[in-house]
């Protein structure tokens, strides 16, 4: 992956789902948006802020190639290395970033010189028997995958900013 690639990523309520095959304890997957952001008021653009993900992104983990994250930037974006960073209540619209809905947003970012490149957040739970499709926003979809268990689900568009991919043959798996 090229830098112009990674670098020109995505701001984006992006959903990586993982499923994992014979826990039968897990919860079922929810709809976790990212209002629920537990983090203090920063001015707009304050780059080098940072919170927990516990506290930024509760119900998600978040991943720098396979390296679980404890923190994650808040309102600051990066020129070349991998970033996940929570945007809100307030926006750094010098740099384009501006809420998909609600209060809150989360950018991913691709990194260029540290190797890891991906970056992902991930929930983990049951897919519910009922479920058809999982739809997402995003600004921009460059390189962006969803995933569930190990393998890719294509996704396509279904209007501005909003997307969406068939799940119902993992719907009830345990």
């Amino acid at each position: 992956m090229n830098c112009a690639r990674t670098r020109a990523s995505f701001w984006a309520l992006a959903l990586y789902l993982s499923w994992t095959s014979g826990l039968w304890a897990q919860p079922e997957f929810q709809n976790l948006d990212f209002e629920d952001a537990n983090v203090s008021d920063q001015p707009p653009c304050n780059m080098g802020q940072y919170a927990s993900v516990e506290n930024a992104l509760p119900g998600w983990s978040a991943y720098y190639g396979t390296n679980l994250q404890t923190q994650v930037r808040q309102n600051s974006v990066t020129i070349g290395s991998e970033n996940i960073s929570i945007f809100g209540p307030e926006y750094c619209p010098e740099y384009g970033v501006v809420a998909l809905e609600g209060v809150y947003s989360v950018s991913l970012q691709g990194g260029c010189y540290t190797g890891a490149n991906k970056v992902s957040i991930v929930q983990t739970g049951l897919i519910p028997a009922w479920a058809n499709s999982l739809q997402f926003k995003a600004s921009s979809t460059n390189g962006l995958s969803v995933t569930i268990g190990s393998q890719s689900v294509p996704f396509v568009s279904i209007g501005n900013d909003l997307y969406a991919c068939a799940v119902s043959a993992f719907a009830g798996l345990e």
